[in-house]
């Protein structure tokens, strides 16, 4: 009985460190584009959230992929803007914050990271900043075949401050495999989708 007040102090300090922690975390879909400019390419799309420490927004973050994905047959594009977010000014106007994508194959500097990476960056608007707290949307469209599972550090954030913060992506994750040459042809010109429909009324 004598040893919980010692103890009393320590859980306290462990509790209060843990809900200082900065964390990202983000969840993905992935989905097969059957009309438009990227016809047979995935879109990706994420729901990131982060918790920084106060006084510090969210500067960039970056989503990290395997060596392979740098590839040159492993193509990236996106929308301007591709992704929207949150502010410290308006927290409930999800739209507040527009931001850009941009790929880099040899790593994010900043960060510390140096396989490849989809960066994205916030537009440089005073009167809409991401806060240390936030919630966005982001997008990226690429050939590069998407699975499932829930990947640790695939997800990095950097504070105003300069702090460096990485978390988990649970969902659709690039790959690094792409679909053989025919198979991208037939997907655009949306021949497979009848092909499997083909299949499945024989059966």
């Amino acid at each position: 009985m004598k040893l919980l007040p010692l103890l009393a102090p320590f859980v306290i300090l462990l509790v209060v460190s843990a809900a200082d922690a900065a964390t990202i975390s983000g969840e993905s879909t992935a989905a097969l584009e059957t009309t438009g400019p990227y016809a047979g390419w995935y879109r990706y799309d994420f729901t990131v959230t982060w918790d920084l420490e106060a006084g510090a927004g969210l500067s960039h973050w970056d989503l990290l992929m395997k060596m392979g994905c740098a590839e040159p047959d492993h193509l990236y594009a996106s929308d301007d803007p591709a992704g929207y977010s949150n502010s410290e000014e308006e927290p409930e106007n999800m739209t507040a914050v527009s931001w850009t994508m941009s790929f880099l194959p040899g790593g994010d500097p900043t960060t510390g990271s140096t396989g490849p990476a989809i960066k994205y960056e916030h537009a440089d608007n005073p009167s809409a900043n991401p806060g240390p707290q936030g919630t966005g949307s982001f997008w990226f469209y690429s050939n590069v075949i998407p699975e499932f599972g829930a990947f640790e550090n695939a997800l990095v954030g950097k504070s105003g401050s300069g702090t460096v913060t990485f978390g988990t992506l649970t969902g659709d994750w690039p790959s690094c495999s792409i679909p053989e040459p025919g198979t991208m042809i037939l997907i655009a010109v949306g021949v497979l989708p009848i092909l499997s429909g083909l299949k499945r009324s024989r059966r």
